[in-house]
C-alpha cells in the first residue's frame, strides 16, 4: 500500500475539513500555507498542510484546491492495521462528502 492516499471531497466537505475530522475525534494541525500560480499548461494550487492527529498516531496531511477540485492527502505509516484504521476512520469522517469511494493504492 502507498503511503500517500487521496480523499476527493467536495466543496463543503474541503470548507469543513477540520470540523468533520474533529466530529470523528481528530484533529487537523495547520503548519502551512501556500498557493503556486499557473505555470503553462500547469494550474494554480492553494495548499494547506499539516499534521493529522488521531488516536492510531499523528500523520503528515494536505488539503489542495486545484482547478475547484478538492483533495485531502494523508501520509501512512506503522503497521496494516494502523494504517488501514485510519483510512476508515477517514472515509467514515468525510462520508457525504466523498466524490468517490477511496480505493487504497497499491
Amino acid at each position: 500500500m502507498s503511503p500517500h492516499q487521496t480523499f476527493r471531497l467536495d466543496a463543503e466537505g474541503y470548507a469543513r475539513c477540520a470540523s468533520l475530522l474533529e466530529a470523528a475525534g481528530m484533529h487537523f494541525v495547520e503548519q502551512e500555507r501556500g498557493t503556486s500560480e499557473p505555470i503553462g499548461p500547469v494550474p494554480a494550487m492553494a495548499s494547506i498542510s499539516g499534521q493529522l492527529a488521531s488516536r492510531r498516531g499523528t500523520f503528515r496531511c494536505q488539503l489542495v484546491e486545484c482547478e475547484g477540485r478538492h483533495r485531502f492527502i494523508v501520509t501512512l505509516h506503522g503497521d496494516a492495521d494502523t494504517m488501514i484504521g485510519v483510512l476508515d476512520d477517514l472515509e467514515r469522517a468525510f462520508a457525504g462528502h466523498l466524490l468517490e469511494r477511496h480505493e487504497t493504492v497499491a
